[in-house]
């Protein structure tokens, strides 16, 4: 008899498993869509920014990048604003 409770335990933990990996693939192919939008969105935000007077100080989209992170600074702090300012970053240790 313990031994049919056992299996029904292990039937559910296997079942509770399989929904686990499946909401995590979920979850996956959803950041990865969402990090490819703010990617493109930072690249389009360039569009945004006024022309600059030659500056040999700092290259142009240097400045960009500056200037679209004081924007993010201001603001309300919440996840996408963390995850924007996340791309941006990296996106500046990229060459």
């Amino acid at each position: 008899m313990e031994e049919f409770s056992n299996n029904g335990g292990l039937l559910k933990e296997l079942a509770r498993e399989r929904s686990i990996r499946r909401i995590l693939r979920v979850l996956e192919a959803k950041r990865s869509r969402i990090n490819d939008d703010l990617n493109q969105l930072v690249t389009h935000l360039g569009l945004l920014f006024p022309p600059h007077q030659r500056d040999r100080a700092a290259p142009r989209q240097s400045r960009d990048r500056k200037m679209l992170l004081e924007a993010l600074d201001r603001l309300e702090r919440d996840g996408f604003t963390d995850l924007l300012q996340q791309i941006v970053q990296d996106s500046e240790a990229q060459p």
